[in-house]
């Protein structure tokens, strides 16, 4: 294919001289109109791009280009279509509209390291570098580096030297720089690349004036120059120019430096290159400061820091602060001078600029000093001498002198050994004469056995192509006949559910009418997803575009979600410019784009946070951008997330969805003759970007007289979670329900709510704060939830000791047995698995508490309740640890339920509910039994009086004692002592736990 794309490139050639006498694009378009030829109209579109009299149509060639390379359907060309967009783009300083793009083209081909993306990488190294991005630069450029070596393309391995070059001159390596610059004016001199010398050439030049060599420097730049005039290169020339402009300020000559910027500012302004124009002014404004033109100096610097603003370019920005500082300063405006200093130090810091930090302190010294303010001026002096003692500016001037000295013997024994590889060469060249027979034969032979082998293997893998065809058709068909036969019954569903909700609205039933309503309708979306895609897989996917307001089509795509945006809190906004936008477009598929990209927006947003709909018309096209404040789309993953069942790091966990929207968005754009891109806001977030054309010359074939709505008259009813109401009977059990999913919690909240205390959380963090404060009973957890998942939470349940004898069923739509087993193993009690039997769940829940109440019962009526538990569970480790901390401190009698809540390290409310579960006594009542058994021990023991009993097993008022005793044993303590042998067993042990 890029032997096609160079065969059209020589046409164009051969056009030349056709369009020398006729340079204009009336021209390009009887060319354009006559090609039959995709590569050759590709290439006219680009033309006429460059020789548009506005940017509007300039942008409309290049995005005309791309629907003509989309509709080859070869990657190459799609890939080098969506780069010249891009490079569109970053030329006029747009960075942020180019990168996306730039990806787009990456994700067109299938293979990262085809050498076609080569000018992909160095445009993304050139983005990122101009928005101060330096180790995203890198990477992109030493991607392509490898790419380049691989393929020995020698004039893109040059060029990623030099801009690898810039990449470490704005970090200040310049040892470093100056290494990748000479590596890249040795390959431009080897290939004859004057256009590439030039670049390599000033850049040497410019760091040899940072480095305040300034006859070199001089001697570099006028070089350049001179080559580029050459090959009158208006980019290069100015560059150039602004080079010298540089140099002729080191020199004092500031006449001739501003002749050398205002010449490179006049090509910048005509090239349409802000981020030069924003540089060159300061550089103007410079020459003005120092020739004491303090007004002139200050005006070119607000320009300057005016577009640098509206560019993102920070490093203009902490230059254009600074030099508004010091011009301030000689203009004795002082405030002004320290806000413009700190604004410098601020940017420079945070994009790592140290000689800028150091400029800013010094400016800050200074000033304060000629305001009398001596401890202000010492402090940023300090930091001024710190910050200057760590630069090594001289050893970076020794190390590029080195260096460059390095190359020039190279470079000459190069020559050498060129002479002498010459003369080898010829005494070869007899010898390879009489060995290219042999070869040209055996070359034959083998070509022939070649073109025979690959015959086979293209009618193999022709048949194999065709079988994947058919099936893939096949499997196309299953799809839309079985979606077919689920819509039937669907529709049986949903429409009985919605009269009945219409017609019943205050019925007790209702909730669930509605429950399974909004069910029925998620599953018969799905459906039509499914639908919809096996369309565009079987090639029946139409576009039936007619005009209409297209102004008034999003106000209600916008307002359709406003319900959804107020109940999650979001900030929801639409931004539509001023009059009526009217288009052709084709309502169906435009509607289930926005809606996508609507709806993803919300259900990735926060609580808080805000979502924006905003469309702006520009030449023929419309876009249409949905931003969001949510948690964006990590950067390695931004090229797969519209590629089908894709969801992006951890969404799949965190939330419900099947991957298929965004897929389906992008498909329905495409045949909208559009684009979809999506990019990450730096602010935190994502943007997704729509693009279609939206004039009658698009859609020749594609017009249809009116377009109706999306298919979708089926209601929405919100979720009502409250209005299931649990009971309020006293001493009923409490269930914890863990759910992400609001319908599937009301639902098991309503089966439970009868007969239950009913607590809710929508996660697995939600769910263990409210564990902790409440100790519920029992708790149903999803398996799969956001944050904290079923596993987890059930692990750490069963891992702390105020709450692990709570029991735990595991909610999972995963049926395997592994998964089953694997919640097992964490601890649960149960496992159910989705779609299960209420009353089956309900029978589970009912089995567990009854179980809980079967151990209270038992541990009651053990012959001995306080002796240790000899089983290894929680449960009885509680309990033995439990009898341990009363054994050592029974005796005191201020040893009550505070200290007893804390020697065992629970809150009070917890050791209530947890002795409750096991033992149903309160902490109060197992302490006063516990010394009511030691009591009645101690008074069998011959000679103890009912007084030392009393004292020793903690209590210190005797009437008190002989009361709680008695009410327990059923006789006095001293009728217990006289016959010890006849007393009988506890008669009543709730009147001891119900009397204080």
């Amino acid at each position: 294919m890029r032997f096609l794309i160079r065969l059209v490139c020589v046409m164009l050639l051969v056009l030349a001289g056709k369009l020398t006498s006729a340079r204009q694009p009336d021209s390009l378009l009887q060319l354009l109109n006559k090609s039959t030829s995709p590569e050759l109209s590709i290439q006219l579109y680009w033309k006429l791009a460059e020789t548009a009299p506005d940017e509007n149509a300039a942008l409309d060639y290049h995005q005309k280009a791309l629907a003509v390379a989309r509709q080859t359907k070869n990657n190459n060309l799609i890939a080098e279509a969506y780069t010249h967009l891009g490079k569109y783009h970053r030329l006029r300083s747009d960075y942020l509209v180019a990168i996306p793009i730039y990806k787009n083209a990456l994700g067109a081909s299938t293979n990262s390291t085809n050498p076609v993306l080569l000018d992909t990488y160095l445009e993304l190294g050139i983005a990122y570098l101009r928005m101060s991005k330096f180790d995203s630069a890198a990477y992109y450029l030493q991607t392509g580096m490898g790419i380049a070596t691989t393929h020995a393309d020698l004039h893109m391995q040059a060029s990623f030297y030099n801009m690898m070059g810039n990449v470490m001159r704005e970090k200040n390596d310049y040892p470093e720089a100056i290494t990748y610059y000479l590596k890249a004016t040795e390959i431009f001199e080897q290939t004859n690349d004057d256009d590439g010398l030039t670049q390599s050439l000033s850049n040497i030049g410019n760091l040899q004036n940072l480095l305040r060599n300034y006859d070199k420097a001089l001697d570099y730049a006028l070089q350049s120059l001179a080559i580029a005039e050459k090959i009158n290169k208006q980019a290069s020339i100015a560059y150039s120019s602004r080079l010298l402009g540089r140099i002729y300020r080191g020199l004092k000559k500031y006449d001739e430096a501003l002749h050398a910027y205002e010449r490179a500012q006049h090509m910048y302004e005509t090239l349409g290159a802000r981020r030069d124009i924003s540089e060159t002014l300061t550089s103007i404004g410079n020459i003005y400061l120092e020739k004491q033109d303090l007004a002139a100096s200050k005006v070119n610097y607000q320009k300057s820091l005016q577009i640098s603003k509206t560019i993102f370019d920070s490093t203009n920005m902490a230059y254009s602060y600074s030099a508004l500082g010091l011009a301030s300063t000689q203009l004795r405006q002082n405030k002004q001078a320290t806000l413009y200093f700190d604004s410098s130090i601020r940017v420079a810091e945070r994009i790592k600029l140290p000689l800028l930090v150091m400029d800013g302190y010094l400016g800050l010294s200074e000033l304060y000093a000629d305001q009398k303010n001596y401890e202000l001026a010492y402090r940023y002096h300090t930091r001024y001498a710190a910050l200057s003692d760590s630069l090594t500016q001289v050893q970076n001037r020794q190390a590029t002198t080195d260096l460059e000295a390095h190359y020039q013997n190279e470079k000459k024994e190069n020559e050498i050994r060129a002479l002498k590889d010459e003369y080898e060469i010829s005494q070869l060249r007899l010898q390879k004469q009489n060995t290219q027979r042999n070869y040209l034969i055996g070359v034959l032979l083998l070509s022939l056995v070649v073109i025979v082998l690959f015959y086979r293997l293209y009618r193999i893998k022709q048949k194999t192509n065709q079988k994947l065809k058919a099936l893939n058709e096949t499997q196309s068909r299953f799809f839309a006949n079985i979606s077919h036969e689920f819509r039937t019954p669907l529709t049986l569903i949903i429409g009985p559910l919605q009269q009945k909700i219409d017609q019943h609205p205050a019925s007790p039933e209702v909730n669930e009418w509605k429950l399974m309503h909004r069910n029925a309708v998620r599953l018969h979306r799905l459906i039509d997803q499914i639908l919809d895609l096996s369309k565009i897989e079987s090639g029946n996917m139409r576009v039936q575009a007619a005009e209409g307001d297209l102004k008034h089509f999003l106000k209600l795509a916008h307002a359709s979600f406003s319900s959804l945006a107020n109940q999650k809190q979001i900030t929801y906004t639409l931004h539509l410019p001023e009059g009526v936008i009217t288009g052709i477009f084709d309502r169906d598929k435009l509607e289930k784009i926005v809606y996508n990209l609507l709806f993803n927006a919300l259900k990735f947003t926060p609580q808080g946070g805000s979502v924006a709909l905003t469309a702006f018309q520009h030449a023929e096209h419309l876009t249409i951008q949905v931003a969001d404040t949510g948690p964006g789309v990590p950067e390695d993953k931004l090229t797969h997330i519209f590629d089908r069942f894709y969801q992006a790091g951890e969404t799949e966990a965190t939330y419900e969805g099947t991957g298929l929207g965004l897929a389906l968005s992008k498909e329905l754009a495409h045949a909208h003759h559009g684009t979809l891109t999506a990019q990450n806001r730096e602010t935190g977030g994502s943007i997704f970007t729509l693009t279609i054309p939206i004039a009658k010359a698009y859609y020749k074939n594609e017009l249809v007289n009116s377009t109706s709505p999306a298919d979708n008259l089926y209601k929405e009813y919100a979720t009502d979670e409250d209005a299931v109401e649990t009971t309020t009977e006293a001493n009923t059990p409490v269930v914890l329900i863990v759910e992400d999913e609001t319908d599937m919690r009301a639902f098991i909240k309503q089966v439970l709510a009868n007969d239950y205390t009913i607590i809710t959380a929508k996660d697995g963090k939600d769910a263990w704060g409210k564990i902790l404060n409440h100790v519920p009973d029992l708790v149903i957890s999803d398996l799969m939830m956001p944050g904290m998942d079923g596993n987890t939470l059930c692990k750490k349940l069963k891992s702390h000791e105020a709450v692990s004898h709570i029991p735990v069923i595991l909610l999972t739509a995963r049926a395997d047995q592994q998964s089953k087993l694997e919640g097992l193993h964490t601890g649960a009690d149960d496992y159910l698995t989705k779609p299960f039997d209420a009353r089956e769940l309900y029978a589970r829940v009912q089995n567990l508490i009854a179980q809980r109440e079967k151990l209270k019962v038992l541990f009651a009526h053990r012959a001995a309740p306080f002796a240790p538990v000899p089983e290894p569970t929680p449960e009885a480790q509680f309990l033995n640890k439990t009898i341990a901390i009363l054994e050592k401190n029974y005796a005191n009698a201020d040893f009550g339920v505070d200290e007893f809540t804390s020697e065992i390290g629970m809150s009070r409310m917890q050791l209530h509910r947890k002795l409750k579960a096991l033992t149903d006594k309160s902490p109060g009542d197992f302490l006063r039994l516990f010394r009511l058994e030691k009591a009645k021990k101690f008074l069998s023991v011959k000679g103890i009086t009912v007084s030392e009993a009393a004292w020793q097993s903690g209590f210190n008022n005797l009437p008190n004692f002989s009361r709680l005793f008695k009410a327990w044993a059923g006789v006095t303590p001293s009728e217990f002592q006289e016959n010890a042998s006849k007393n009988p067993s506890v008669t009543n042990q709730q009147d001891i736990v119900t009397n204080p």
